[in-house]
């Protein structure tokens, strides 16, 4: 949390590699390497003790021997850790930093929220037509929640998944950033869906910024809205069901097969909204522009 800081006591509730509690970050992004090949995630200080002597004795919990690379890594951990004492009988807490002027103001640090991201298209998400389910995986994407090698790699790192395997472009890796937006199935997709409205758009570098995008190509009526709100989020539910299809069944559809499952997706979801909802679905499937006009 900003603004406060951790005050080790018997170091029962402080992660060890996760918590800012030994310089300023954690040791899991101080030394990344050792991080990788620890078995000991997630756990607190007092756990990586094996001997409560005057001079603590660490286990780190290693999977594998250490190359001389990390032996060096290790080296400087423990040089880092050699001031650390445990106070057996004090709990570890949390306190409040004080400001510039050394006060203390509760109500200044609440509404201090200047280096706090604000997720601006929270609407597109929430408030579209669409299954909840549907939302729910939206808001995963956007916050690197959902399971691409990638992540599987982070997660598993004594286990070689291929990462860098992608099962929808048959290359690059696959992380989020690259399954949504950067794969050449994802970028055909986009294309068609922005080609709607006679856009031609340049794609971001990240499905974060992708969401950040205002198109108007459908107009600014309410059924344009409601119709690109079910359409944005079609192309993320279509891509997963697709990539998975491909690991599991070994099914593969064509691009076009993919478009017209974004396309009637979005038509099916949109037609369930108040607005839309005089409209008959086929008249709806045949042209969104023209529905929007």
């Amino acid at each position: 949390m900003a603004h406060t800081s951790l005050s080790v006591g018997n170091g029962g509730l402080i992660r060890f590699w996760e918590d800012i509690w030994l310089g300023d970050a954690p040791l899991s992004i101080s030394f990344p390497q050792l991080y990788r090949l620890t078995l000991a995630h997630n756990v607190s200080i007092s756990s990586m003790i094996s001997s409560m002597s005057p001079s603590l004795s660490w286990d780190f919990k290693f999977f594998q021997d250490l190359n001389d690379r990390e032996c060096c890594g290790l080296v400087s951990l423990l040089a880092r850790l050699e001031g650390v004492s445990l106070r057996v009988h004090i709990p570890d807490r949390r306190t409040w930093l004080a400001d510039s002027l050394g006060t203390f103001s509760f109500f200044g640090k609440m509404i201090d929220c200047s280096d706090i991201p604000i997720f601006v298209p929270f609407a597109l998400i929430w408030k579209a037509d669409v299954p909840l389910k549907v939302r729910f995986f939206a808001w995963s994407v956007v916050h690197k929640r959902i399971n691409t090698n990638e992540l599987f790699q982070r997660r598993r790192p004594y286990l070689l998944l291929s990462p860098q395997w992608c099962i929808m472009s048959k290359s690059d890796s696959e992380n989020i950033d690259h399954l949504f937006v950067h794969c050449p199935v994802a970028r055909w997709i986009w294309c068609k869906l922005f080609g709607i409205g006679g856009e031609s758009w340049v794609m971001p570098d990240c499905v974060a910024k992708l969401f950040h995008i205002k198109f108007w190509g459908l107009g600014r009526s309410k059924k344009a809205v409601v119709i690109w709100k079910c359409a944005f989020l079609a192309v993320f539910w279509v891509l997963w069901i697709e990539k998975t299809l491909r690991i599991f069944d070994n099914r593969e559809s064509s691009l076009v097969d993919l478009w017209d499952k974004v396309y009637f997706l979005g038509s099916f979801w949109a037609h369930s909204s108040k607005v839309l909802r005089d409209i008959p679905l086929f008249v709806l499937r045949s042209n969104w522009r023209a529905v929007c006009c």
